[in-house]
């Protein structure tokens, strides 16, 4: 097998290791060429990342929405569910977490600060366990908190509107 092969880009023969794979450029010049990409399509590049991000949290809110509704239903495996409460609809959830989406926003950048950790997965908490998931029920906590709230009998922690922690009584 040859151990060489010429980039198209600056036509110098190079070793194999100096390309990426599948590509006729050596790693210098895809380099160039990906950066002269970005530099030219910045706009484009900067919507699309915006479109990606919107599309994940809204993914992120369907999903909350639907184990919400498992759970009323009595479809879901968690221990304590909450089958014939109120819940909230899905597009009502959907403005919620509009309305809610600074405080949701912070709880995903420290998600994702965290390397995607699971303790730090933004989650939806009943604010009384014995009512259901309509809105003025609901917040947003980290499944830790939200676990360590099920471990506390008389306080739990939550988030005020700017995101910091503040502990309250039922």
């Amino acid at each position: 097998m040859d151990e060489t092969k010429l980039c198209k880009k600056c036509n110098t023969v190079k070793a194999r290791n100096c390309f990426y794979s599948n590509t006729g450029n050596c790693k210098p010049c895809s380099n160039k060429v990906s950066k002269e990409y970005r530099r030219k399509n910045h706009i484009k590049i900067i919507n699309q990342e915006r479109h990606r991000r919107r599309y994940c949290i809204e993914s992120i809110w369907l999903n909350r929405h639907s184990q919400m509704r498992r759970s009323v239903e009595g479809r879901s495996t968690i221990k304590r569910k909450c089958t014939g409460r109120d819940i909230c609809t899905q597009q009502e959830f959907l403005n919620w977490c509009e309305e809610t989406r600074p405080i949701f926003m912070k709880m995903h950048k420290e998600w994702e600060e965290s390397g995607f950790k699971r303790k730090f997965i933004p989650s939806i908490d009943r604010i009384d366990n014995d009512g259901g998931y309509a809105l003025d029920n609901i917040q947003w906590l980290t499944l830790s908190e939200n676990s360590a709230k099920d471990n506390l009998q008389y306080l739990t922690t939550a988030r005020t509107e700017d995101g910091k922690f503040m502990k309250r009584d039922y």
